[in-house]
């Protein structure tokens, strides 16, 4: 079987690697910014290029991602291709299968648009796509659920029953990432954190608690939205038949780099039994003991590679033969 790469593209970065070893400490083996320099040269037009500085031009960083949506689809396609072949190692013409997440809203024409990438420009063997919540859930062993992903931009909640999205419970808000910034003037001990990539920064005061703050509740941070407890309530209401309302309310699921916050889980878990009558028993979905210990940070990848066991192995992915015969279209057939 050819090698099969599943590769989650967010605003931040994008995390990619192969699964022949999965589970281990090292996956996903790729987690590269999600930008590119763009080049504008002297004679007008702007090219993707690499950050090797070209006489006569000058280099601007593009975000290739936002909001969960592709916005630079030449950046899209000059990332991935740098991550295939380039760090990878794919040889044009003996390519192997890729995976996708699928961000929540991804429209069918982009959906189409990135399948024919897929296709024609990377010449995969197979390709699957599956929304980022489902895979989120495969990652702790879990069909159904209510999956909160605090991400780089912003914080999708969504209600997953059986492996499939309720479109309906999709709550979108604003408090992530750098977005959850809140005002303040109090001034306390000065504390020093190193960053992954070995940046460090310094909050004074109360700024870290205010952070932590915001991202619970985006009005904190003058930012429209509900507080994340108010949306998971939402979200798990829009289903009027009570045990399925139960079943997604005992089964949170908070992951992505908001969830590595201290504290964040247990604060969340306490604000949505606040809200929850006595017949509920919120509880967060616990990390299975042989999963990685980085496993919600990277929840979608790792979901990914968990479900490529089964989705490649039982020929359930879109292949060239499709590709061939319905063209861009078939992928709505082949991955629902």
């Amino acid at each position: 079987m050819e090698e099969v790469v599943v590769l989650d593209f967010g605003s931040d970065t994008f995390k990619a690697g192969p699964v022949d070893n999965f589970p281990n400490e090292a996956t996903p083996r790729i987690v590269t910014p999600a930008a590119v320099q763009i080049t504008s040269g002297a004679l007008g037009g702007t090219e993707v290029s690499d950050p090797t500085e070209a006489v006569g031009s000058a280099k601007e960083a593009a975000q290739v991602v936002q909001t969960g949506q592709i916005a630079h689809w030449e950046g899209f396609e000059a990332l991935i291709s740098n991550i295939l072949y380039g760090q990878l190692g794919w040889e044009r013409g003996a390519e192997g299968r890729l995976l996708l997440s699928e961000p929540l809203h991804f429209s069918k024409a982009d959906r189409e648009r990135l399948t024919q990438l897929a296709f024609e420009e990377f010449n995969v063997d197979g390709l699957f796509l599956c929304d980022a919540p489902v895979l989120a859930l495969y990652a702790v062993g879990k069909v159904t659920g209510c999956v909160v992903d605090i991400g780089h931009e912003k914080t999708d909640v969504a209600v997953v029953l059986e492996g499939q999205v309720s479109s309906q419970s999709v709550q979108e808000e604003p408090s992530a990432g750098p977005q959850s910034e809140a005002n303040g003037d109090a001034v306390d001990m000065t504390t020093t954190h190193t960053l992954p990539d070995g940046q460090t920064i310094t909050l004074a005061g109360g700024e870290g608690r205010r952070l932590g703050e915001a991202i619970l509740d985006p009005g904190l941070a003058g930012l429209p939205g509900l507080p994340i407890a108010d949306a998971i309530w939402s979200a798990c209401c829009c289903h009027l038949d009570s045990p399925t309302r139960k079943a997604a309310m005992e089964s949170l699921m908070l992951c992505g780099g908001g969830s590595l916050v201290g504290g964040m889980s247990g604060r969340l878990l306490r604000e949505v039994r606040a809200r929850s009558p006595a017949s509920a028993a919120p509880q967060m979905l616990p990390l299975p003991d042989y999963m990685p210990a980085l496993t919600l940070r990277y929840a979608n990848w790792m979901g990914g590679a968990v479900l490529s066991k089964v989705v490649f192995s039982q020929n359930q992915q879109m292949t060239k033969y499709d590709y061939d015969e319905a063209g861009p279209m078939a992928v709505h057939r082949k991955c629902g």
